[in-house]
């Protein structure tokens, strides 16, 4: 008779355990919330720290385009300053002065005559690397070639050290931009997670007795630390990360456009590819994966279970979620009640 008891007794366990578990399946699924619903609980200083921090965020984005655009100013003054250097050191250039040039007074002529008769020094090319007109180019020729004018070494000097100073300026407004923009986001995401725990917390005690038998008072805590950890990665300077490099890539483009939108269009038509095989790396079919146990009634105005796509990244990050839930959760009554299973010799079923 006692055995027979222990039997139903364990039996009736058994399936108080399958009931709550069943009731745990049965929680209602959760909807993903848009992007905006995220800051909900932000307060008026909160929204003003946000768009703060996105204002930087948007200057350090410009700020990437403008360095590229300096670093290339800087070194086209060095190859300017190299090429009249060697121009300049030409042995023979008063001869052929004397010789060709001393009676042409008009300057085109002038430039004619020297790409005729000095086709291995590529003054062409050099014009077109000067970024000068015709006239400015026969000037500094005859100047710098003809009359060992060194003025282009004190231009040069000028050039590199305003382009160091703007490179430098920019560095700085880097930094600050960037301390500003993380701090800004990382205030307001602190305070909407501690406004949200505190929310939460009061939810939880306004909550019926009957809630809690089939919830797990472990899961609580694992919710309010490492699920609002995430919301606050979610919120906080991630997102000025993403307006930044929207902005790096919008400058960037306008940019290109800018200074050779021949090219820019070039390496802009394999983008649609791109895009392409992104989107198809990201997301995938619910079909492809297995149906959840419960099945919602043909009644619901929603389509299938498997008509959704959806992120790899957010799929992992729930499962993460609820998994560290119910690991929190058992690891917390098992250590609250320690001694109960160390009496029933349950030592070696709790860490399997």
């Amino acid at each position: 008779m006692v055995v027979k008891e222990t039997d139903e007794t364990s039996n009736n366990d058994n399936n108080n355990t399958n009931t709550l578990e069943n009731n745990e399946i049965k929680e209602p699924k959760r909807t993903p919330v848009s992007f905006l619903s995220l800051f909900g609980y932000a307060s008026g200083a909160d929204k003003l720290l946000i768009l703060i921090g996105s204002v930087f965020a948007i200057v350090i984005g410009a700020g990437l385009p403008a360095i590229m655009i300096f670093m290339g100013e800087l070194s086209a003054t060095f190859i300017e300053y190299e090429m009249l250097n060697q121009l300049s050191k030409w042995p023979t250039a008063g001869d052929y002065y004397s010789k060709t040039l001393t009676n042409i007074a008009d300057k085109q002529v002038f430039l004619d005559t020297m790409l005729r008769d000095l086709p291995d020094f590529h003054l062409d090319v050099i014009k077109i690397k000067l970024k000068v007109d015709n006239q400015t180019y026969v000037d500094l020729l005859n100047k710098t070639v003809f009359h060992g004018d060194k003025g282009f070494e004190t231009k040069f000097l000028h050039d590199s050290d305003q382009y160091n100073y703007l490179m430098f300026g920019v560095a700085v407004a880097f930094l600050l931009c960037g301390y500003a923009m993380v701090t800004t986001f990382s205030i307001a995401a602190n305070n909407q997670i501690q406004r949200i725990r505190v929310l939460f917390f009061q939810a939880i005690l306004r909550q019926d007795i009957t809630w809690f038998d089939t919830k797990t008072s472990g899961d609580f805590a694992t919710k309010v630390t490492a699920d609002l950890n995430k919301l606050q990665e979610g919120i906080g300077d991630k997102v000025s990360l993403c307006i930044f490099s929207f902005s790096t890539v919008l400058c960037s483009l306008g940019t290109a456009l800018y200074y050779g939108w021949e090219l820019t269009l070039v390496i802009l038509s394999i983008t649609p590819v791109l895009i392409i095989a992104f989107a198809i790396i990201a997301k995938v079919k619910k079909a492809n994966q297995p149906k959840p146990h419960l099945t919602l009634p043909r009644s619901q105005s929603h389509p299938p279970y498997h008509a959704y796509p959806y992120q790899i990244q957010a799929k992992y990050s729930t499962s993460e979620a609820d998994s560290y839930g119910k690991a929190g959760a058992v690891a917390e009554e098992v250590l609250g009640a320690v001694r109960t299973v160390y009496a029933f010799d349950g030592q070696r079923r709790e860490i399997d």
